[in-house]
């Protein structure tokens, strides 16, 4: 390993030489890389930058002797750019459908970066901020492991958490995002919740970012198959990841029908006053499904289009409640947001959607998501999901994991307040996914 920069100026000035990688090797053609960091700083990892290993034959050659190495890229300087803070770390990578390379790697500004080599690793972009679309919403992470995957038909994942803490904290849930390659450029999905720890240690209402969480995936792919691996300092799992999963957030934007499973109320003309209001699942106990002896949660989904006169406070949109508080309501907070309530009598938890997204005289195409999994309520408003923008930290709020029987009035409230007009409601009583929501929103267009 060449001395660059980076070494001469570390804590031992060149003497010893601080590095660690988490990436794997990839291959095109003939030709292997695999990325790491190098590091300035013992303390806090500092003045961290990427580098790059290339072997043109170790693939083809038999005496280990004649393999050949090149550190990438040329010059003194790795990958990284000051405006992305001390601390650049995690480099990893995936070749393109020609061979060019794509990599991410961790910040500690609350967003992964991102960059591409055209010419084999001896140069790369200036690296940015990763967002959804070229160009587009930036995506959010911690000071965690965004890892990217490419599957066997050349499609792609990243493995994220979905929130802006500049911290080492808040790896519970982890998002995944789809990938495709167009014109040699990634395009991301909206994401997905792939996995969850169900008991973070602070189980307080509105607590996304509790501590205990997972990270460092790896990825397997056989006969149509998806896996991931992942490990939290003392322990290490496997789980098989749901292929329609992973197929939904690929086809995002093409897939434009309606979601029918779990449809407990569906109307196309909506029209104020009261209709009968099924039973929720139990978000607590959910309804009945043992895995591992423990009881599945439940989950149910709002959707409905809405346009608003005003955003004045107080508009009830949707009301299931009870005389005694029970059951839920959707109306307009002080912030010109919506606001979902969740209470079981005793208890209330709640969640807004992001602010400046709802404006008046529009029509807007809305979904809140309540997954009694990870106890996370969720809103994807236009085929959009909310994750905070420049407003907060995270667009996804958790509800207090004792939250009980929701069910509360029999009658479900329309819009009995609403300076507006609503034009479709539909319930469901399961979570929807992310995916799901937005073909829903497309087949409304």
């Amino acid at each position: 390993m060449r001395l660059t920069d980076v070494d001469r100026n570390n804590d031992f000035q060149g003497k010893h030489q601080l590095f660690w990688g988490i990436d794997e090797p990839v291959t095109y053609q003939n030709t292997a890389y695999f990325a790491f960091t190098k590091v300035g700083r013992l303390a806090g990892s500092g003045l961290s930058e990427g580098w790059f290993y290339r072997s043109d034959n170790i693939l083809t050659e038999q005496d280990a002797e004649k393999i050949e190495w090149q550190l990438l890229p040329d010059g003194e300087m790795g990958l990284r750019a000051p405006e992305h803070g001390s601390v650049q770390t995690e480099h990893n990578i995936v070749p393109l459908a020609n061979g060019d390379l794509y990599c991410v790697y961790r910040t500690t500004m609350g967003y992964p970066c991102h960059a591409y080599s055209r010419d084999g690793a001896h140069s790369w972009t200036s690296p940015v901020a990763v967002t959804y679309a070229p160009n587009g919403h930036t995506l959010k992470n911690p000071r965690a492991c965004p890892k990217l995957f490419k599957t066997n038909d050349g499609k792609y994942l990243l493995w994220y958490h979905n929130h802006s803490s500049g911290s080492w904290f808040g790896r519970n849930p982890v998002w995944m995002t789809g990938g495709i390659e167009k014109r040699g450029y990634i395009h991301w999905s909206q994401p997905e919740i792939v996995l969850y720890h169900p008991d973070p240690p602070d189980r307080g209402v509105g607590d996304a970012l509790g501590w205990l969480g997972m990270s460092y995936p790896g990825f397997i792919e056989q006969d149509g198959r998806y896996w991931v691996t992942e490990t939290q300092k003392s322990i290490a799992r496997v789980h098989e990841i749901d292929a329609t999963l992973l197929s939904g957030m690929w086809n995002q934007g093409e897939t434009k029908t309606i979601a029918g499973d779990g449809i407990i109320v569906a109307f196309d003309d909506v029209r104020s006053g009261e209709v009968d209001m099924p039973l929720l699942p139990n978000l607590a106990r959910g309804s009945g499904l043992v895995n591992k002896g423990r009881l599945q949660p439940g989950g149910f989904s709002l959707e409905f289009q809405i346009q608003f006169d005003d955003l004045l406070a107080g508009q009830i949109v949707l009301d299931s409640r009870n005389q005694d508080g029970r059951g839920f309501v959707v109306k307009t907070d002080e912030s010109a947001n919506l606001r979902l309530d969740l209470s079981d009598g005793e208890m209330i938890s709640s969640w807004t959607s992001d602010p400046g997204l709802l404006k008046p005289g529009a029509w807007h195409h809305v979904v809140i998501i309540v997954d009694g999994g990870p106890s996370i309520i969720s809103y994807v408003i236009d085929g959009v999901l909310c994750d905070g923008g420049t407003s907060r930290r995270y667009g996804w709020g958790r509800f207090h994991r004792d939250l009980d029987e929701i069910n509360g009035s029999n009658k479900l409230r329309i819009a009995t307040t609403v300076s507006g007009e609503l034009k479709s409601l539909r319930i469901y009583n399961r979570y929807l996914r992310t995916s799901e929501a937005i073909a829903n929103y497309y087949a409304c267009k």
